[in-house]
């Protein structure tokens, strides 16, 4: 097939117009268009997936410490809420405890 698409190219083929260039039309392109242009130029198309992984990681990792921030950050938030919560209904009076009692 490789040998097929450089001698008779049928449409122009450049590094802009292969579908493997983003990943959003790999992904919604049909499997024939996308077989047909990593044959014409694989080793751009295996580049593209390790680049692909590559950020993929990256994306997981940002992810889990976002997530790691946000949930040290709402629990603080959270815990500081309830105690605030306890401190109202001893007091009675709809304010947190000061340090002199009052």
């Amino acid at each position: 097939m490789l040998a097929q698409a450089r001698r008779n190219p049928g449409r122009q083929r450049t590094m802009h117009t292969l579908v493997f260039r983003s990943c959003d039309v790999i992904l919604e392109v049909d499997d024939a268009r996308l077989i047909e242009d990593v044959c014409f130029d694989l080793e751009k198309a295996e580049k593209k997936l390790i680049s692909a992984r590559r950020q993929l990681v990256n994306v997981r990792e940002r992810a889990a410490e976002e997530i790691r921030k946000l949930t040290a950050k709402l629990g603080a938030a959270v815990d500081a809420a309830r105690r605030s919560d306890r401190s109202e209904s001893v007091t009675g009076s709809g304010y947190p405890l000061t340090q002199d009692g009052g």
